[in-house]
């Protein structure tokens, strides 16, 4: 399996040339750099799915959201503890 890791200056941008969108977030569900935007862009979805899961940004957890509006295919929850 071939991994690539790829920066893009926007959201638009990336989804066009990827299929997972990696967040962090902080324990607590505190949004990291850039995951604000994210979660605006998803909304109501990315809050049903947040209620419906157990993931809660502590350290090395991960959950995996459908990409919805933003284009992903899925976007990728990273937990990366206490801010």
């Amino acid at each position: 399996m071939s991994i690539e890791v790829k920066t893009a200056p926007t959201i638009a941008k990336a989804a066009a040339r990827s299929g997972v969108l990696v967040v962090p977030v902080h324990e607590g569900l505190a949004w990291g750099p850039g995951a604000g935007e994210v979660a605006d862009a998803l909304g109501d979805d990315l809050t049903a799915f947040l209620a419906a899961s157990d993931f809660t940004g502590a350290a090395g957890k991960t959950a995996a959201a459908p990409g919805g509006a933003l284009g992903f295919a899925r976007v990728l929850l990273v937990g990366v503890g206490t801010e």
